[in-house]
């Protein structure tokens, strides 16, 4: 049976746009193409669409500000622009330091949203056990803690995994903008994008239990370092807090 947790490592870093290419060449021995990318102009790529929900007083945002350790995250993610039936996946991310471990879920839009606001919708739909726990453990806390959506966080990766082992991923996200979900209820609406300015694309690289070798060979040759990367902190930055409008 497929394990709906698992948990791993996801070390973050900016990496300057103009070494993306060089970095990929450097790279190409030891990692491929993820077999669910679309190649565009040579280059592996995919968009992802995330709804993260938080408490009125933004309690998981300040979590992260805060530094805590050990936190989590909850979001309703989709690889393209969705319509009713494009499947999403409800997500709850656990971070304990640096190791990361998910809860997930698979459901059309449609069913999401009636999840969401049908308690009872799960037992009717009886989904497979893989599926239905995580799924519970998502609508007890979005119940229990009364979570609402905050922002959709969307960029465009360019993802690869390892020829030697699929466990072992480098990806790297590029165009982020967020739209501000603060004053809408509805799951993914078309909402207008505002950019996010970074000062670099961000390259993460996930692995099981020990960093490999190469992947310490490319953070010497590249010269970069390990830094707290939050997607969703920096769109809260723009959504909430205007923190880019004088950039």
């Amino acid at each position: 049976m497929k394990k709906d947790r698992y948990g791993r490592y996801e070390l973050k870093y900016f990496l300057p746009p103009n070494q993306i290419k060089s970095l990929m060449s450097w790279s190409e021995s030891y990692i491929k193409p993820d077999d669910h990318a679309e190649i565009i102009d040579g280059i592996p790529r995919y968009n992802i669409r995330s709804v993260y929900f938080d408490t009125h007083d933004l309690g998981l945002y300040y979590e992260k500000m805060d530094g805590l350790k050990n936190r989590r995250k909850f979001r309703i993610r989709t690889y393209k622009r969705p319509d009713e039936e494009t499947l999403v996946f409800l997500e709850i991310k656990y971070r304990f330091n640096t190791q990361v471990m998910k809860d997930r879920a698979k459901f059309t839009l449609a069913d999401a949203k009636m999840l969401l606001s049908d308690r009872g919708y799960l037992e009717k739909l009886n989904p497979p056990i893989h599926i239905k726990k995580p799924a519970e453990r998502f609508i007890h806390y979005f119940n229990a803690w009364n979570l609402r959506p905050v922002v959709t966080v969307i960029y465009d990766r360019i993802p690869f995994v390892g020829r030697n082992d699929r466990q072992v991923r480098l990806t790297i996200d590029t165009n982020m903008r967020f739209i501000d979900h603060r004053n809408e209820n509805r799951i993914f609406f078309p909402g207008k994008e505002e950019p996010v300015p970074l000062p670099g694309t961000v390259l993460e690289l996930k692995f099981d239990k020990l960093m490999p070798e190469w992947m310490r060979q490319l953070l010497r040759r590249f010269d970069i370092r390990q830094q707290s990367i939050s997607k969703y902190a920096y769109c809260v930055d723009g959504a909430v807090f205007n923190k880019y409008e004088t950039l």
